[in-house]
Order: C-alpha cells, then sequence, then structure tokens
C-alpha cells in the first residue's frame, strides 16, 4: 500500500471538518482548568512561571535575589530582569526533571541508555534556556552601561546558581 492510499478521502476530510465545528472544547471553569494542562509532561516550557508542585515562598525569594543582584532601576532593565528570573527557574526546573529521569534507573549507564532521547530534548531545553540568559544578561549590562552605572559581573550567573544549589540541598 502506497502513502497516497491511506490519505482521507474529500468526503472524510468534510465530515472531518463538519464535526470540528461541533467541538466547543470545555465549558465548566473545572474543566477549563483540566484542560489547560493537558499537555504539562515537565514544566519546562510551562506558560506559568509556577506549577503547583513548587513553592511560591522559595520562588519569591529567588526572584528577589537576583533583583537585588542586578538593581534595575527602571523599567526595561525590570523587564530583563524579570525575563532573567523566569530563565533560571525554568533551568532550575530543567535540573529537576533530568534528575529524575536519571534516578529512574540503578545505574546511570542504563538510564541514560533507556532515556537518551529524553535526555537529548532536555539537552536542547537547556541549550536555549542558557542562550536567552546569556542575551539577556548582555542586554542588561548593555543598558547599564549606557546608563553609566557600574555593570553588572558576568559573574552573575555563577553566584545565581549558586543560590539555586543552596536552595535545592
Amino acid at each position: 500500500m502506497d502513502w497516497f492510499d491511506s490519505m482521507a478521502t474529500l468526503k472524510q476530510i468534510s465530515a472531518n471538518q463538519i464535526n470540528a465545528k461541533k467541538s466547543t472544547g470545555p465549558r465548566s471553569d473545572v474543566g477549563k482548568e483540566i484542560s489547560s494542562s493537558n499537555s504539562l509532561k515537565h514544566g519546562i516550557l510551562a506558560k506559568t512561571p509556577l506549577l503547583s508542585s513548587e513553592s511560591q515562598h522559595e520562588f519569591d525569594n529567588f526572584r528577589s535575589y537576583i533583583f537585588d543582584t542586578i538593581k534595575p532601576l527602571d523599567g526595561i532593565e525590570a523587564m530583563l530582569t524579570e525575563r532573567l528570573v523566569l530563565a533560571k527557574w525554568r533551568l532550575k526546573r530543567l535540573y529537576l526533571v533530568e534528575s529524575d529521569v536519571l534516578t529512574l534507573e540503578p545505574d546511570l549507564g542504563s538510564a541514560f541508555a533507556q532515556n537518551v532521547i529524553t535526555l537529548g530534548v532536555l539537552s536542547r531545553y537547556e541549550q536555549t534556556i542558557e542562550r536567552a540568559v546569556e542575551k539577556t544578561l548582555e542586554q542588561i549590562e548593555r543598558l547599564q552601561f549606557k546608563r553609566g552605572s557600574e555593570h553588572i559581573d558576568k559573574g552573575i550567573t555563577v553566584t545565581i546558581c549558586d543560590y539555586l544549589s543552596r536552595s535545592n540541598s
């Protein structure tokens, strides 16, 4: 059987389009809430900064720490600092997911072999988020340099990572 033999007929396509128009999705608030998290698997790309399993207090402390370290002076710097907070929080979440994946198997080699695709996806997410962090830090540094203030130290990434590791232990 060729690929084109298994394609939908025009009649099937038409029926699918009619049925799709009848679908309204969830109507109740509870149904909408459940539906909103249908595709949530690991939370790395979650639209909300905090998952139900995460501590609001820990997030607030982390956010305050970064804002106190960067000391944004205007709305643009505050927006960029917020972006940095969210990216670093996602990285923290990613490291926890990666740790969970690797502890599913009794030894590290088996864990890696069993989860090589998942770990590859997590690695790509990590690279993307790290690039966003670097770009955001560069934008903040450029803005702070333009206004003549002491620009932020590149070591802030290490400082933030140290903060995260302290809060995880």
